[in-house]
């Protein structure tokens, strides 16, 4: 040990004894030690002789501790000392610690003292003074020759000390270092700087460790340093010291080396990953490699592939196996039909690529890329089943128009006919089942252009059963000899707020799947019925609320579903059919159109032994139903009211010409019938106020009914005008309403005629 005395400064009794305690256990003699109880006395004796070990106390009576500290080592007294402050944790300033260990502060211990850990610190402190005396400066010398920087870094102070070398590889030349506490902080990211002094601060005794860190250079360049040490000795906490060396260079070579191993690992992961199928040939197209995508959802062999792709190319295969003869040719394209292992029939798309030698330009491998069109197949064909449906709405929409002005004409001449004839007899009964036949046509015509979408959805109040019965018969044609169809609806059921279309998309897309589900036979049951529900009644399962339903069955006998298949069947495209064979879009219809109607849909199903759809949807109390006049005036007939007054008369057709010259004469009408909208705005141009009404085709050429309308109103803005069309729609009818007083749809009734002919005439 050494032989220079101790000095203890300000020490508390209880504290004092403690260490004493320590420097006994640490093998230091009392005698050694000396003892003061101000700062001023500390300096004065520090004068006089040299110390091995300072200990001075937080609280010393004429000075502050730090102030003693930094008096100490201007003045250079603490010359090999080691200086050690006892301190109160929740009363200690850590930047002033951190300050005082630039000062020259060594060590902290906090109070509580444990006497074997001041022990420990206080053996290890001296031992590294006579250490630091000798072996440092050789160790700092040896670094320097070898390039590096020697470090030393206390965990407890958080302080680092850096040689001559060190500050040289971070850019300082002999007179310019900064404090030694402030290098590292000066030259590090934030971020790497707490990554290092927490991986000091944990560092086991013994335990070696090494860093790569970036840092900046005093002259601002960016460069990276390796930085490696330990812990000296002791099992207490120590010093941790280590050397340190420019890496730049070396990791520019080994950044670059990962770039190019992540470059050569990310191809080879979009290969493994790819979402198209890739197979990889050498100059004779004999497979080398196959990615996990073509392997695993291909279905088929790669070999297979090969062949069919052969047998595609034959003529423009090279004798010797390859396909290209121009190695400037661009990839070859072709498209296969290939049977994979489930006798499901694909549709493949093969993409052949040369890979070539660079430098002989001779090709050595073959890239196929293999895509799955089976379904963008599909795809088209139903865009181009839409385009047909489409352009079939259009032509429905031309011919419904011509039909509903044909139809226009039997109905009325039938009707005028029928005014003729006595109450009873065969001719009479002829006439009348003839008009049965026009409603029935024009119900037809409404029917073609609702499935072909020529007719927009409107909610309105509407009877179910008379469109569900549509529908099974519809079905009929395409039900199996081997299935079934029963049914059991129920007759004067309330009405719903709905549109004919969505209750007959619910109807056939139920059946369609019922029917799907039993590909070897069996029995589907359509039911409609009432259903009340109340507080109580917990037979839906569901949050409907209370109150009367129109509930609607479909029940098969056919697989049946297993409860993870039962919660996504109403998934948009979630199907169980094999690919190609299906949207999955039918059940979502349903789901959606029942949601529009405030229902509810549910489903009971066990595998093996059918499913069963419950569909519910809200019924209208009697009072709420409100029928559209539209709606009341198609199914009102007879009932002919007389009037008197002038009717300008005009479509393009002559025969329904004729027949509304003769129809209004004959219930009391003056009436004159014109056939061109333009003879018909000159007579109204040379006479505004000769007629009472108007009534005027839509569609006529030259001027539209539309235009004629335009213009009579500015002629005469009170005029009353009747827009008569074969048109059919929601749109057509707001859009003529708009222009004229009243919209009739052909065929119409002479008693639909005549009571809205009068009741514009009272009006006005």
């Amino acid at each position: 040990m050494q032989a220079r005395p101790i000095l203890l400064v300000g020490l508390q009794a209880g504290d004092r004894e403690k260490v004493l305690q320590a420097l006994d256990l640490s093998g230091l003699m009392r005698s050694q030690v000396q003892e003061v109880f101000s700062g001023s006395e500390a300096l004065k004796i520090c004068r006089a002789r040299p110390f091995t070990l300072i200990i001075l106390d937080q609280f010393i009576s004429d000075m502050s501790w730090l102030e003693l500290v930094r008096l100490m080592g201007e003045h250079k007294w603490k010359m090999d000392a080691r200086l050690v402050l006892l301190a109160d944790l929740s009363r200690t300033d850590l930047r002033a610690c951190q300050e005082a260990a630039g000062l020259g502060l060594d060590e902290i211990c906090f109070k509580p003292l444990d006497q074997r850990e001041l022990a420990a610190r206080v053996r290890f402190r001296i031992s590294h003074s006579a250490y630091a005396g000798g072996c440092q400066q050789h160790f700092v010398s040896t670094a320097s020759r070898a390039g590096l920087g020697y470090w030393e870094y206390n965990p407890l102070t958080g302080h680092f000390f850096l040689s001559p070398s060190a500050m040289e590889l971070l850019g300082y030349t002999p007179g310019q270092e900064p404090m030694e506490s402030e290098v590292m902080q000066n030259h590090l990211s934030p971020g790497d700087m707490n990554n290092l002094e927490s991986r000091l601060r944990t560092l086991a005794p013994d335990k070696l460790f090494s860093m790569d860190l970036s840092f900046r250079r005093r002259d601002r360049e960016e460069r990276f340093i390796r930085i490696q040490g330990q812990m000296s000795g002791m099992d207490s906490p120590g010093v941790i010291s280590g050397v340190f060396q420019d890496v730049t260079q070396q990791k520019r070579v080994e950044n670059k080396l990962v770039e190019l191993l992540e470059q050569t690992s990310m191809q080879a992961e979009a290969l493994e990953q790819s979402g198209e199928g890739i197979v990889l040939t050498d100059s004779s197209l004999k497979v080398v490699y196959v990615n996990p995508f073509f392997d695993e959802t291909s279905g088929f062999k790669a070999s297979e592939l090969i062949t069919k792709l052969k047998e595609a190319m034959y003529a423009d295969m090279e004798p010797g196996g390859g396909i290209y003869e121009d190695r400037d040719r661009a990839p070859l394209r072709k498209q296969l039909t290939l049977v994979d292992k489930n006798d499901y029939t694909r549709e493949v798309e093969v993409s052949v690529s040369p890979v070539k030698n660079k430098q002989s330009g001779v090709i050595v491998n073959y890239v196929l890329m293999v895509r799955d069109i089976t379904e963008r197949q599909h795809l088209q064909k139903q865009l181009q089943q839409a385009q047909k449906m489409e352009a079939i709405g259009t032509l429905a929409g031309g011919i419904a128009h011509d039909f509903n002005n044909s139809l226009m004409g039997i109905q009325g001449f039938t009707e005028l006919a029928l005014l003729k004839m006595p109450d009873h007899g065969r001719p009479r009964e002829y006439l009348q089942s003839a008009l049965g036949t026009v409603q029935r046509a024009r119900d037809l015509v409404q029917q073609i252009l609702t499935f072909s979408g020529q007719k927009e959805t409107v909610k309105a109040p509407m009877q179910v059963e008379p469109v569900l019965k549509e529908a099974l018969k519809l079905l009929g044609a395409t039900v199996p000899a081997n299935i079934q169809v029963n049914s059991d609806i129920e007759e004067d059921t309330p009405m719903v707020t709905a549109d004919p279309v969505w209750i007959h998309q619910i109807a056939m897309n139920l059946c369609t799947n019922a029917l799907q589900a039993m590909p070897k036979g069996g029995d589907i049951s359509v039911g409609l019925k009432v259903a009340d529900l109340n507080d109580f009644c917990m037979e839906a399962g569901h949050d409907l609320a209370p109150g009367r339903y129109l509930l609607l069955e479909v029940q098969d006998s056919g697989y049946g579903m297993e409860p993870e298949i039962l919660e996504r069947i109403f998934d948009p495209f979630f199907s169980t059919k094999p690919r190609g064979k299906g949207t999955g879009l039918g059940l979502s219809v349903v789901h959606g159109i029942v949601q529009e109607l405030a229902g509810h849909i549910e489903v009971v199903s066990t595998p093996g032994k059918g499913s069963l759809f419950r569909v519910y949807i809200p019924a209208l109390q009697e009072a709420a139903v409100h029928v559209p006049a539209s709606a009341r005036l198609e199914y009102q007939s007879g009932g002919m009211e007389r009037g008197r007054g002038s009717i300008l008369f005009v479509d393009d057709q002559e025969d329904i010409v004729l027949w509304g010259v003769r129809a209004l004469e004959s219930l009391g009408y003056k009436v004159r019938g014109i056939s061109s909208g333009e003879q018909a705005l000159e007579m109204l141009r040379r006479d505004p106020d000769g007629y009472d009404l108007l009534v005027t085709d839509l569609s006529m050429p030259g001027i539209s009914g539309e235009d004629l309308v335009k213009s009579v109103r500015g002629l005469r803005p009170g005029l009353p005008i009747i827009m008569c069309t074969g048109h059919a729609g929601a749109d057509i009818q707001e859009h003529c309403g708009s222009q004229a007083d009243a919209v009739m749809q052909k065929p119409f009734s002479m008693g639909e005629f005549s009571r809205l002919i009068r009741s514009l005439l009272q009006e006005g």
